[in-house]
Formats: structure tokens, sequence, C-alpha cells
């Protein structure tokens, strides 16, 4: 190796391996917040998807079979130009026992996604303590046009997603950060290397024979 150009070579390389790095880390940082957000509540083409527990149109009635211990959210999904669509009044949850389930105006955690021409968002939540069939009542939707339906899905607990987003906030740092070094390397070790190769002393030239 020659060893004029270690250094520029050192630099370089350690620029690419910091940059190697800042797109790993903002890929990470992309795949936790699309996990975070409610993908999975809607279709491509606007249906139930598939974290969807149940659904119904809405005035309607449904039953489900629900976990104990878990968060369950209700999303309204309307015609996506309807951006005031609301139900009238909360759905009513009776459960297994067929006692009145206490409904939340609001899930754990608020969710809006669009797709397929459909927009979902968040309207409610309620928690399961036991296992079973839940039985729930759907009030009509105002504002919403015909064949707004409410999904059920599961809800995200409050500390994963606040963990979730603040973990996604430090990875894009920590890609910004690294980009930004990648770059200085990468331009400092270039215009090193170039600078060496026009220092270098060139061979001297043999007189040729008579």
């Amino acid at each position: 190796m020659n060893q004029s150009l270690r250094g520029p070579k050192i630099l370089t390389f350690s620029g690419v391996a910091a940059l190697v790095l800042s797109i790993a880390a903002g890929v990470v940082a992309a795949v936790m917040f699309l996990g975070l957000l409610p993908t999975g509540v809607l279709s491509s083409n606007g249906g139930d998807g598939p974290d969807a527990v149940g659904s119904v149109e809405a005035p309607g009635t449904m039953e489900v079979d629900l976990e104990a211990d878990l968060a369950y959210a209700f999303y309204l999904a309307r015609d996506a130009g309807m951006s005031n669509a609301r139900l009238e009044s909360r759905p009513e949850v009776t459960g297994p026992d067929g006692e009145e389930v206490h409904v939340s105006s609001a899930p754990s955690v608020s969710g809006n996604i669009g797709r397929g021409g459909t927009r979902a968002a968040t309207v409610g939540g309620f928690r399961a303590d036991t296992s079973g069939t839940y039985t729930v009542d759907v009030p009509p939707a105002l504002f919403a046009g015909d064949g707004a339906r409410v999904i059920l899905v599961e809800d995200q607990e409050v500390m994963p997603f606040v963990t979730g987003i603040f973990g996604t906030v430090v990875l894009v740092l920590v890609a910004v950060a690294l980009g930004i070094l990648a770059l200085g390397l990468l331009a400092g070790g270039i215009v090193w290397w170039v600078v060496r190769r026009r220092a270098a002393p060139s061979a001297p030239s043999v007189p040729a024979r008579p």
C-alpha cells in the first residue's frame, strides 16, 4: 500500500461506513414509525383491514369475541370527503355478563388513517375485563353520508406508543448526525486523497537508448 495514501483512504472509508450506518438508522426509524400508524384498520381499497376485530354499519349492532385485559378502539370509517363526520353518541358495549361496559370518548391512542378513498378516525374506546362475547350497539353517524361504518380494533397501549415515538425521534437524529459526519469525512478524505496524489513524486523518466 502506498503509505502516503493511508490517511486519505482511512478517512474516506470511514465516511462510507458512517453513510451506511446513517442509511440503516433511517430505515429502522421509518419501519418503527410505520409500525406505530394504524395501517391495519383499512385495506388498500378502503375495506376492513387485517387489524379489524369486527365492523358494523352505523347504526347497527354486532357481536364480537374479545380477550380479557385488552383495550379496544372504535374507528368511524366514511368517505374521505366527509371531514365533519361523527357519531351521534358513543357506542354502547355490553359484556359477556350482561353488564354495560364503560366507553370513553377517545381510546388510549387516537388514530386517523385514509386508504382507498375512505378515511377512518377514532371515536371511542373501552377495555375488556373478561374474555367472551361482547355486544356493541353503534348509533347513527352524522355528516358521514351513506355507507358509514364503525370498525373495532385492538387499541395501542400508551407506554409502548410513547416509547416507539421516542425511539423513532432518536434514530432520526442519529441518522442525521451520521449523515453529516459521513459527508464531512468523505469530502475531507477525497480532498486529502487528491492532494496526496498530486504531491506524490512522479517516477523519473528513463532516457531512450541510442
